[in-house]
């Protein structure tokens, strides 16, 4: 294995640690850190090196609470593609692969806070799963050997 010395500028509002967890989520060893008190601070115009759209950031926040597109399609008041669209560059920009990792990525970025995965007040969160189940009031199914029967039918 290689080693290698990296000189390394963090975004405003990102930590050590968060910077070690990215390293250590692409299984990159870090054997010691140390901070450079000397170091003239980073320009202030300089733009993260992630940024999110507000459609974006308001799907993003809604992973924590709605579980389907059309849900968090309802939640936001837009159509279910366009839902589609935002989780697509979402997972592109942070360069994941499911919602809980968007989600986990962006509180380590510093783009989302844990107060922003609150569900808004007055949410009802009965209301969507029923609709999120996909059964529409029907009982569950449950799948014996090769066919399907409702789980009262079942032998």
């Amino acid at each position: 294995m290689r080693q290698v010395h990296l000189r390394v500028e963090l975004p405003d509002g990102m930590t050590l640690t968060a910077l070690r967890e990215l390293l250590e989520m692409n299984d990159v060893v870090v054997h010691e850190c140390e901070v450079d008190t000397n170091a003239p601070k980073a320009a202030a115009h300089r733009l993260r090196s992630i940024q999110l759209s507000g459609a974006e950031l308001a799907v993003l926040k809604t992973f924590a609470y709605c579980e389907t597109n059309q849900a968090i399609a309802e939640r936001l008041n837009i159509s279910v593609s366009t839902v589609k669209t935002h989780i697509n560059r979402l997972f592109r920009k942070l360069r994941v692969r499911t919602r809980s990792c968007a989600l986990g990525r962006a509180l380590r970025l510093g783009l989302i806070t844990s107060q922003d995965l609150l569900p808004p007040a007055g949410w009802k969160k009965s209301t969507l799963r029923q609709m999120d189940s996909g059964n529409r009031g029907r009982p569950p199914r449950v799948l014996i050997g090769k066919s399907r029967y409702n789980k009262d039918e079942a032998r």
